[in-house]
């Protein structure tokens, strides 16, 4: 058994009236990158993710950069995934950076 992490790096945000406003720039992506693909052998880039949120009471548009990790299910790899969460908060001044981890079985 596996965990497979799923960071959602918020790349721009559109709210109504206010336009579009960029959020993690292409070289903060590439480091992030460069940094999983390091510490986890490898990585997974998706597709860009669109979405809908509601801030301060107005829906605004949201675009996202899904990267997917397989880490060993320990300990360890949830407080790296908690840890980086909370850094791309600070560095990307965003309320919520969402990680999402599932149970996986690789054969």
């Amino acid at each position: 058994m596996a965990w497979r992490f799923t960071l959602l790096v918020p790349i721009e945000e559109t709210r109504s009236g206010k336009g579009t406003k960029r959020i993690a720039t292409d070289k903060e992506l590439v480091i992030l990158e460069r940094t999983l693909t390091k510490h986890f052998d490898g990585l997974t880039i998706l597709p860009e993710s669109v979405g809908y949120g509601l801030r301060e009471k107005q829906i605004e548009l949201n675009r996202h950069a899904p990267l997917v990790v397989y880490a060993a299910a320990m300990t360890p790899s949830e407080l790296y995934f908690q840890t980086l969460r909370q850094e791309q908060k600070d560095a990307l001044a965003q309320e919520i950076v969402l990680v999402e981890r599932q149970e996986v079985w690789l054969q």
